[in-house]
Parts: structure tokens; sequence; C-alpha cells
């Protein structure tokens, strides 16, 4: 409330302020760079060696969105045209962002992403080679290897795998969420 009139999107505010789009160097702007983000840091207090994804993911998360920078990872603030004046400052804060996460990894693992171009690749590498729940890795294993004909001795956990092969890909999302469970106890629970 202003003077007690309901605040609005269109009351001017004293404590707010406007910055343009084109204007990096406010810290509300993805491609602000502040004096403390610097090249060689890392995101978390220890590096990921290929254990405990869940939780290094999360940190990592909370981390970029503290310095703003999710959007470079997760692909809502794409990589400008080379004729845009943005674009010099957005690889800047992209290969940051890159330095930060290979800094973030084991030595292992960050040879196997360190010559990424983009940030989001790396995100995405990671996502796909780690970030499954067991289940899902079970899943995956149980799926390869299917030879896809009903037993009828077959127990109900085996069933509920069988089940959800057979889910199309618009079941891609309920069908993680499953996975996700402890076990998989009948059909009828899935």
């Amino acid at each position: 409330m202003t003077n007690g009139t309901p605040y609005t999107s269109s009351t001017p505010a004293i404590s707010r302020t406007a910055f343009h789009e084109d204007d990096y160097t406010h810290p509300c702007h993805h491609p602000y760079v502040h004096p403390s983000d610097v090249l060689g840091t890392s995101l978390v207090s220890t590096p990921f060696d290929g254990t405990g994804y869940g939780s290094w993911r999360r940190n990592v998360l909370v981390a970029l969105s503290i310095r703003n920078k999710l959007d470079f990872i997760n692909g809502n603030y794409q990589k400008p045209s080379s004729t845009s004046p943005l674009a010099r400052q957005w690889q800047s804060c992209n290969d940051i962002v890159i330095s930060w996460l290979v800094n973030s990894l084991s030595k292992e693992i960050s040879r196997s992403v360190e010559y990424s171009e983009f940030a989001r690749e790396i995100w995405n590498e990671l996502e796909e080679r780690y970030g499954m729940a067991d289940g899902a890795r079970v899943f995956e294993l149980k799926k390869e290897v299917c030879s896809c004909g009903a037993k009828s001795a077959e127990d109900e956990e085996q069933r509920a795998y069988r089940f959800l092969m057979g889910l199309n890909d618009t079941y891609i999302q309920t069908r993680g969420n499953i996975l996700m469970m402890k076990t998989l106890s009948s059909v009828g629970a899935v």
C-alpha cells in the first residue's frame, strides 16, 4: 500500500528500480555478472563423483538460482543472435556457468563434459546419465533385455514393469513418477 492506496502493477514503487532488457549491468538481468561471479568457483562443497546425484543436483539448482543463472541450464534464456548487443555478455555468462558446473564435478566426470559449448548441454548430459531414479534405471535395463513373452509364473512386480514398458510416450512423466516409488507392488497399484 502506498499512502493508504492498494498496490497495483501500475503503482510506482520507490524501492523498485526499472531496468531495460538490454541493460545487462542490472542485477536482475540474466547476463549480469556480479563481481563475485568468477571462473574456477565450485557451486557445491563436494564435487559430484557419480553418487548422490539428487542431492548434488538440488544444491546446484539453488546456487544457480541465487545467482540468477538457472535459465542458462534450463534453456529459457537462449543465445542471442551474433548481432545482438547482448551476445558477448550472454557468452561470458554461459562460460561462467560452464566453469561452475565443471568445477562442481569430479575430475573423471568433468573430463566427459568439459568441451561442451553450452551450459545447457552439460546439464542435459548429466541429467540423462545420472538423473534417473533407481526404479527408472531398472525399468530401462529390463526394457533392454525383455523378451516380452508373458509367463504364467511371472510375479506382480515383473508384470508392473512390463505394463510400464508398454505405455506410450504420452505417459513419460507419469511413468517416471511411478518408477520413483520404492517398490512396484502390482499392476493394479501402478
